[in-house]
Order: C-alpha cells, then sequence, then structure tokens
C-alpha cells in the first residue's frame, strides 16, 4: 500500500478500485462455507469468529494487543503503533470533531468554516467537497451492512489519505472488495469490548474486574460501557459515533463537537446524504432508549469527571442538554 499524499493537496483523491465482481462472489463463496463449517465445529462463545477464520492471522503484543493483521500469507500493514506512540508524544491537538449522518448536517455551513482533526463515520464522506471545506484526518467504519451496501462511498473512504479506524471483521469485507494497491488510507485496527478477534468471548464480569485496563462497565447485563484504551477493546454503545467518541478521547482530544448526532426519528427521516426512497435500514431506533441513550449519558459523566467538553451542534438530537450542551454551529465561526 501507498500513504503518501497526493501532488495536489486541492484534488480529491481517487478512489480506491473494486475487485472483479466474479472474484468478490468466489471469496464470499468460499468464506461462507468455512462458516458453516466453523459453526458446526466450534463453540458459542467463538461465533463471533466466523468470518475470520481460517481467512486471517492476528498478532498480538506482549500486552495482548492487536499489533499485526495478516489475509492468508499477505500482511496489511497496521498503524497502530504509529497513532499510539503519537498519542503518548502529546502531539493530538486540543479540538476535534465526530461528523455523523444525521439530518440535521443539512442546516451547517460547512463551506464557512475551517475545521481540523476531524473524524468521520460512515456516510459522512459524502460531506466532503471542494465547497465544504471538509477533510478528514481520521474516519471509523465499524458495520459490515455500510462497507457492503455503500461500496461507492467505502472506495471513496480507503482511497484517502487518513487513519480509518475498523475492527479486523470489517477490515476483511473492506479487503474482500477493494485491490489493496489502491488502498491510500492507513488501519487502526480495535476490537468490541470482549469480542477479541480468533479468541473466545471474555464475560462482562471478567472485564469489570479489572478497571486498570481502562474499560468502564456500565451495566453488565446490557455490556454498556466506555474505553479510555481503545487498545484493548471499544464498546459499540449502539452507534458507530460513540465508538468514535472513545476513539477521539483516547487521542487526547479535550473539547469534542458532535456534529450530526440526532438519533431521533432515524426511522423517517434518512440520513443527510439519502433519499426518503433509498435510504439503507437503521436500527436507532431499537437501540435508543436501552443502549444509545445510556451510554452516551454515563459517558458524559466519565468525561466531565476527566475534563473532557463534549458539545452537540444537533439542535433536534435525542440526547438531551442534560447530557451533552447542545450549542450552535455558529460559534465554531470565531
Amino acid at each position: 500500500m501507498t500513504h503518501s499524499r497526493a501532488s495536489d493537496p486541492t484534488a480529491r483523491p481517487s478512489p480506491a478500485t473494486p475487485r472483479p465482481r466474479l472474484a468478490r462472489a468466489a471469496r464470499y463463496a468460499y468464506s461462507t462455507l468455512t462458516k458453516q463449517w466453523f459453526r458446526a465445529t466450534r463453540p458459542r462463545d467463538e461465533r463471533h469468529n466466523e468470518r475470520l477464520w481460517p481467512h486471517v492471522t492476528i498478532g498480538r503484543d506482549a500486552a495482548g494487543r492487536i499489533a499485526r493483521f495478516s489475509l492468508g500469507r499477505r500482511d496489511i500493514p497496521l498503524a497502530n503503533a504509529d497513532i499510539a506512540h503519537q498519542r503518548q508524544a502529546g502531539r493530538a491537538d486540543r479540538t476535534a470533531h465526530i461528523i455523523a449522518c444525521g439530518p440535521s448536517i443539512r442546516t451547517i455551513d460547512y463551506a464557512a468554516l475551517h475545521l481540523s482533526h476531524v473524524i468521520g463515520v460512515n456516510g459522512a464522506v459524502a460531506l466532503d467537497t471542494h465547497e465544504t471545506n471538509v477533510s478528514f484526518a481520521y474516519y471509523c467504519i465499524t458495520d459490515t451492512r455500510f462497507v457492503r451496501g455503500r461500496m461507492d462511498m467505502v472506495a471513496d473512504i480507503v482511497g484517502r489519505d487518513l487513519v480509518l479506524f475498523t475492527t479486523p471483521l470489517c477490515l476483511w469485507h473492506i479487503l474482500q472488495h477493494f485491490r489493496e494497491d489502491t488502498i491510500r488510507c492507513r488501519f487502526f485496527l480495535f476490537e468490541r469490548a470482549g469480542r477479541p478477534a480468533l479468541q473466545p468471548t471474555v464475560p462482562m464480569e471478567r472485564i469489570a474486574s479489572r478497571p486498570d485496563d481502562g474499560l468502564t462497565v456500565f451495566d453488565l447485563s446490557l455490556g454498556l460501557g466506555f474505553s479510555q484504551e481503545i487498545r484493548n477493546g471499544i464498546f459499540p454503545g449502539g452507534t458507530v459515533a460513540y465508538e468514535a467518541l472513545q476513539i477521539l478521547n483516547w487521542l487526547g482530544y479535550a473539547r469534542i463537537f458532535l456534529h450530526g448526532v440526532d438519533l431521533g426519528n432515524a426511522v423517517n427521516e434518512p440520513r443527510f446524504y439519502e433519499t426518503q426512497h433509498a435510504a439503507m435500514p437503521t436500527t436507532l431506533h431499537k437501540q435508543l432508549a436501552t443502549e444509545i441513550e445510556p451510554s452516551f449519558r454515563q459517558a458524559a459523566r466519565l468525561l466531565r469527571k476527566r475534563g473532557v467538553s463534549v458539545r452537540n451542534l444537533s439542535p433536534v438530537s435525542a440526547l438531551g442538554e442534560d447530557i451533552f450542551p447542545k450549542t450552535d454551529w455558529r460559534m465554531l465561526l470565531g
């Protein structure tokens, strides 16, 4: 892979090149057969590995954290060590932005803003045009349905010079679809808390008993929590924006703005880049009360104690003012 920047910084990056459809179909058919074999021969606490085995090899450091990812015999370069070193060296800026995909994004004049240290999630890349002055330093994708359903957007994302935070399973899906020699992004791999790649599930009780790992469990039965050490795992929280919040906190940002984290009425209002008749399905309405809202609420308390300020730029967000203060986007003009 090449990680160099394009010679013209104003030019839009070239999307990654998809693999031929027949090759993708053959790979997927083979992986489906191996998945069925895995289910028949392995215990249920390893079920989350059914797509990875036997295609992927995970190498770990002395602390048990992901250090290497191989697909077959090919090592895929990871940015984990470099990003961790930069973070420890204190080079992270103090302010960062999470750009999600709620329809309130349309109410913000991004052409008037000059944002730095931006992490996008899923389809937020649709906002990045010459007219908007938005450039992503980081990205987060953890939904394999998004990878399969919006290959055009994923091609745009992995064709950029940015750091893509993703899971081993999502990376496996991405590599099924795109030629490695056309991928420009760098990959930072993390795991879901309690679901390590190619290892058995770890009970929440055990995670809660090891506070030194940087994982705070809010609810044992529902598996809710917040990670301050993403190399040891991240809690999904029902939405990728919650994962992005954990990433920015780990990177050292002390002032974080949420863009497009609307969450309410997601069934009837499509994402900012979609139309009513061409929208991908969503489960936000099913998870809002049981997982999303409680996760953000507890995380807000934890972050306030750490001196981290989080402001919500969505006036219609389902997250109340008692979780994160709501702020008009125009405050960023100053």
